[in-house]
């Protein structure tokens, strides 16, 4: 993405746009002067496009700033309450969820469909659920950008598909770029639901102060979204990073991927929830073991897991040398001694040891963190200049 300079050569022109409609939306500027600091523009070109985005009411001026320098006071802006607004969709597992959303990511509307209560258990089943659901948040709102999905892999990011997930049904092979679209006439975007998260970070979260991180979501499988030189990775394939499949132990159990020693042999929420159930001889559900982390036996087990989780991480701190790791899913519910053993471990043993540390904590989402970065998806669009301008 666009490190915040622009330019002022008519080919530029959409870019600006998009950049300074970031910047407002995101708060990093709330003023025409901070505007023009942070881009580079002159401020008459500033001037020019802030009358453009006021004259389609996509930002508004409000109270003025208070300042003690020379001059006068500079007008706030901030993001118009006409903008046009994003829908965000997630597909879990568990659930589906659709929520409407603000350019500063404000949640308006909200949309959540458990998938056992809803009896989805095929393709089919899954689209008529997020028709009925995005047609309820149309209903309120008609001024709609695009549809951003975050969705459980794999992935095909580049066919608009989702291909075959584990443990999910019969529910397979959904070309859901292509369906949406068709029904929607909207513009309409894909992503992993890890790099949804990672994106949202990005933009508007922890990650907006690093230009290298991982956002890690821990669940029933463990995947990672990432972020580098402050651009979202994408790989050739279109398909996501897969931390749950990094072998740390090459002689272990046999994996379902076929893989020897997975992570995800050890690490995942049900395998954790199972082991503690069993060290404990408490029939608990992991955010109970997450509040109770005090007791002995459940600290034990937390750092033994945090431990073997370093070890796949470590591999990754090697090769991209990220400044922060990020915990998404049920990452958001691990107790503090356990993120404690995870940061000590990672630091200690990465080969630039005695480099700047790298800080480990729950995504600034919390359980939203990946249906917001779905809706981020559309907005990054917009950021870059390839919406609205």
């Amino acid at each position: 993405m666009n490190g915040g300079k622009g330019g002022n050569s008519k080919t530029y022109r959409q870019l600006n746009r998009g950049l300074m409609l970031k910047l407002v939306a995101t708060g990093v500027c709330t003023s025409r002067a901070e505007l023009a600091r942070r881009t580079g523009l002159t401020k008459m070109a500033v001037t020019n496009i802030v009358s453009e985005m006021l004259e389609q009411h996509l930002i508004e001026e409000t109270s003025v700033v208070q300042n003690e320098e020379v001059g006068r006071n500079p007008i706030r802006l901030k993001i118009s309450g006409q903008c046009p607004k994003i829908i965000g969709v997630l597909v879990f597992r568990s659930r589906l969820e659709v929520v409407m959303c603000d350019f500063s990511l404000n949640i308006i509307r909200r949309e959540t469909r458990v998938m056992k209560e809803a009896c989805v258990t095929n393709s089919d089943g899954l689209m008529e659920q997020l028709y009925e659901m995005i047609d309820r948040l149309r209903k309120k709102e008609r001024n709609i950008l695009g549809i951003g999905v975050a969705s459980i892999g794999p992935v095909d990011v580049k066919k608009g598909m989702i291909l075959e997930p584990l443990y999910f049904w019969d529910i397979k092979n959904i070309p859901i770029v292509e369906l949406l679209t068709e029904r929607y006439h909207l513009p309409v975007f894909l992503n992993h639901d890890n790099q949804s998260g990672a994106l949202a970070e990005l933009l508007y979260g922890y990650g907006n102060e690093y230009k290298d991180f991982l956002f890690l979501g821990l669940g029933r499988g463990i995947g990672c979204g990432m972020v580098m030189n402050g651009d979202l990775y994408e790989n050739q394939s279109g398909l996501p990073s897969e931390v749950g499949h990094t072998s740390i132990d090459y002689q272990g159990e046999q994996c379902t991927c076929g893989n020897k020693g997975c992570l995800e042999l050890y690490a995942t929420t049900p395998v954790v929830e199972e082991r503690l159930q069993r060290e404990t001889n408490n029939n608990y559900r992991f955010t109970r073991f997450c509040r109770e982390s005090n007791d002995p036996a459940v600290e034990e087990v937390f750092a033994d897991v945090m431990k073997k989780l370093a070890a796949a991480l470590v591999n990754y701190v090697n090769i991209l040398n990220p400044g922060l790791i990020l915990l998404g899913h049920d990452g958001i519910y691990l107790p503090g001694n356990a993120i404690a053993v995870l940061k000590e471990e990672v630091n200690s043993r990465r080969f630039f040891h005695n480099a700047q540390e790298i800080e480990i904590k729950k995504t600034q989402f919390g359980a939203d963190a990946q249906l917001l970065g779905g809706a981020c998806q559309v907005l990054q669009q917009a950021f870059l200049g390839k919406l609205l301008f």
